[in-house]
C-alpha cells in the first residue's frame, strides 16, 4: 500500500528543506502491519546511514551537497533496473584542492540535513523495541550515528 503523504516531510527533509520540528511522520499505526512499518523505517534508517557513511565529514561544496544536487536531476524512472547501482556520491572529495571558507558550505548544509533527518527518524522509533524486530541492525547503526552527530554538534564544522 503507497502511502506518499506519510513520507512528504522526510522527503522534503531529504531534500534541505526546512521542516517543523512536530512536524507528520509516519508511525506503526499507519500501516496494516507491523511489518510493513518496519519495512519503511528501514528505508529510511538506511538511507541515513548512507548518506552519514558516504560521504566524508570535510568535503568540498559550495551551497548543496553534491549529492542532494544528483539527487534534484535524477529521473529514477527512466533507469533501467539491473546489476548496475545509480550512486548519488562522487569523488572529487577525494581530490584536495586550495580550499577557502566557500567550499565547506556544501559540508555544512549535509550535516544540517543529517541532523535533521536524525530527529525525524528519532521520533518514528521511539517507543518501539526495535532491538528485537527485524530492523535491529539499521536501529544499531541509527543509534551510534545519531550518537556521533550529538558529539559533532557541540563543535562547529571547521
Amino acid at each position: 500500500v503507497q502511502k506518499p503523504q506519510l513520507f512528504g516531510s522526510f522527503l522534503a527533509a531529504l531534500d534541505g528543506k526546512a521542516v517543523n520540528d512536530d512536524a507528520k511522520i509516519f508511525d506503526i499505526k499507519d500501516f496494516d502491519a507491523a511489518n510493513e512499518f518496519h519495512d519503511a523505517l528501514a528505508i529510511g534508517l538506511s538511507i541515513f546511514k548512507l548518506l552519514f557513511l558516504a560521504q566524508p565529514r570535510l568535503f568540498e561544496s559550495k551551497n548543496d551537497p553534491n549529492w542532494l544536487k544528483r539527487l534534484r536531476t535524477m529521473e529514477i524512472e527512466s533507469h533501467i533496473v539491473g546489476p548496475g547501482v545509480l550512486s548519488l556520491m562522487e569523488d572529487s572529495w577525494r581530490r584536495r584542492s586550495d580550499m577557502d571558507s566557500t567550499m565547506l558550505s556544501g559540508a555544512q548544509r549535509h550535516w544540517q540535513i543529517l541532523r535533521r533527518l536524525c530527529a525525524m527518524l528519532e521520533r518514528c522509533c521511539k517507543g518501539h523495541e526495535l532491538h528485537m524486530t527485524s530492523v535491529r541492525n539499521e536501529n544499531a547503526y541509527f543509534s551510534c550515528i545519531k550518537d556521533i552527530l550529538m558529539q559533532e554538534s557541540k563543535a562547529p564544522i571547521p
